[in-house]
């Protein structure tokens, strides 16, 4: 890739490495199609997707039905984590479109069962229909319309604070506590897949997780100063606006 003009973004860390080439050119190759740290659902099955690959040599591809519970399932990760943006709700659009006439939905339901997100692909499925097929925004129900304001205030890949916020719940629906603490505690010392996606040397050896959790803290200190003191703001606000609910709830 180098060799091709395009500069290394970052490499060996999460489950792709990321290339750029100006002006536009970018390119994410994966070694795997979710990362350890993400809902152990999808991990488990898509570890071993050759099993579903179609053709030969480099010619393999999914079936129309498992490229399409693919693309939903990528955009449901980052819809669940930091959101996405309408291009996301184009996409299911214009793919359905063009193949929904030859899709074994009985098949593609069953997967999504199986995923947990049966319920999140027909509402989306519903909400594109209505938004680029009819263009009639007044039939949207109050759901619909809250979930066509996600999309559409959560620029392309989601955004920094919806990351950190949904950061924070996952945090705090596994320790039971809901507190800043927890949540710093959990981000200085995370659990082992998220320690290997950060620092690949920690996978081949587990003993090595200390020097994992220095490492971390010394970027933290360092080259992610910025991003860690946003971290810490959006924490700061994020914990103000729970203990405002709470109130109102009171």
């Amino acid at each position: 890739m180098e060799k091709l003009g395009f500069t290394v973004e970052h490499f060996g860390q999460g489950n792709h490495d990321v290339y750029h080439k100006k002006p536009v050119s970018n390119f994410e190759m994966h070694r795997a199609l979710f990362g350890e740290t993400y809902d152990e659902k999808f991990v488990e099955y898509y570890r071993n997707i050759g099993g579903k690959m179609l053709g030969d040599g480099c010619e393999k591809h999914l079936s129309p039905e498992d490229f399409y519970v693919y693309i939903t399932a990528h955009e449901y990760k980052h819809y669940s984590v930091g959101g996405t943006g309408i291009r996301s709700l184009l996409d299911c659009y214009v793919y359905l479109k063009a193949k929904g006439d030859e899709l074994d939905f009985g098949y593609i339901e069953k997967q999504f069962e199986a995923l947990g997100i049966a319920d999140y692909e027909r509402k989306r499925r519903e909400l594109a229909q209505k938004v680029f097929a009819k263009g009639d925004l007044s039939e949207l129900t109050a759901d619909e319309r809250k979930m066509l304001a996600f999309y559409l205030n959560s620029g392309i890949y989601g955004t920094f604070e919806q990351g950190v916020k949904s950061r924070i719940n996952k945090v705090y629906k596994k320790t039971g506590k809901r507190t800043k603490s927890s949540y710093i505690r959990s981000r200085i010392f995370p659990d082992l897949p998220t320690m290997t996606s950060a620092c690949p040397f920690v996978h081949n050896n587990p003993l090595l997780y200390p020097a994992g959790v220095a490492v971390r803290l010394v970027r933290a200190g360092t080259v992610r100063r910025k991003e860690i003191n946003r971290e810490l703001d959006v924490l700061k606000k994020y914990d103000e606006e729970l203990k405002r609910r709470d109130e109102n709830c009171e």
